[in-house]
């Protein structure tokens, strides 16, 4: 049996540290960075018809996931970032924590929740590899009490 208590203090901490560093930070350091918002917002620009019926706030956070991905992908921009001049003005612990990130792409996938072993912890599954995976989010389990979701 996992020791999901344990878990959850690791996966807070890492989303405290996330917050700061990329939410706070890193989103919009990345943002001018290789041209990235240039193409981010050509990219959109092809979508116009649709996001212009979503309210603004869901627009901007489509945008900086899109970031999110071109940074944290396998092969993503973080491996040249890590060494940019703007990383120096965070503390070690933030650097180690994009650090262990160039190692560890994030997972960016379309999924299916096919189990709640705990609160807030969710076993997925994603939709085109079928690969199983552990996922904690308080988020999730927020969506679920309003509104069903069939895919994640």
């Amino acid at each position: 049996m996992k020791d999901f208590n344990t878990i959850k203090l690791i996966c807070e901490e890492n989303a405290r540290i996330s917050s700061s560093v990329v939410d706070e930070f890193l989103i919009y350091y990345a943002a001018g960075y290789n041209n990235l918002e240039s193409e981010m917002n050509r990219r959109f620009a092809d979508y116009r018809h649709i996001t212009q019926k979503f309210q603004k706030e869901w627009v901007n956070m489509l945008k900086s996931q899109y970031i999110a991905h071109k940074i944290f992908k396998k092969g993503g921009l973080i491996k040249s970032i890590i060494n940019s001049s703007g990383i120096k003005r965070l503390n070690q612990e933030e650097i180690k924590y994009l650090e262990f990130q160039t190692e560890n792409p994030w997972r960016f996938s379309f999924s299916v929740l096919k189990d709640i072993p705990s609160k807030d912890f969710y076993i997925m599954e994603d939709a085109f590899s079928e690969d199983e995976y552990l996922l904690f989010s308080p988020g999730t389990g927020r969506i679920l009490e309003s509104q069903p979701a069939i895919l994640w």
